[in-house]
């Protein structure tokens, strides 16, 4: 499997959401762990739950799931990870995409900043060898998932 991560807004479930109608199976991340019951507790200042990556691994693999892509901002923490694809995004044009999901501005700046420093990107690239980053901001999502298909089928080339 692959982990599909990035800042919030870069466009991760919308990618994700055109590779499953093109057959492959995703783990939304943060579904199953609504689902599952898997937060500690409520980040009340992000308004967002905190996990425990360890504990939605070990929740995989209690349930024996099999999918080809992890989507979350968290998704390189799982375990079994055969590579990562990292959506990065012009900060401007991050800031804009927040603001239209109606975020707070604590947490556009903080997710703003975050982007501008390539945090995502650089935790991957200490916790992973195959890694792409694609910049959604001027691709359409599909361009995108097609440059994400193309890296995961690499991945699966290389592995078996």
């Amino acid at each position: 499997m692959i982990a599909l991560t990035g800042t919030p807004g870069t466009g991760k479930t919308e990618t994700a959401s055109i590779l499953e109608k093109k057959g492959y199976s995703v783990l939304k991340i943060q579904e199953f762990v609504r689902e599952q019951g898997l937060w500690e507790g409520v980040d009340e200042k992000r308004n967002c739950l905190i996990v425990d990556p360890e504990k939605i691994s070990d929740r995989i693999e209690e349930l024996g799931l099999r999918f080809d892509i992890a989507e979350c901002h968290l998704s390189h923490y799982l375990r079994g990870i055969r590579g990562v694809a990292v959506l990065r995004c012009d900060p401007e044009v991050l800031k804009k995409r927040l603001e239209k999901r109606g975020w707070n501005p604590e947490k556009i700046r903080e997710n703003v900043e975050c982007e501008i420093i390539g945090l995502i990107a650089w935790e991957v690239r200490e916790m992973h060898d195959r890694v792409i980053e694609i910049d959604t901001t001027r691709k359409t999502p599909e361009e995108v998932a097609r440059e994400v298909e193309r890296f995961i089928k690499y991945i699966f080339s290389e592995t078996e």
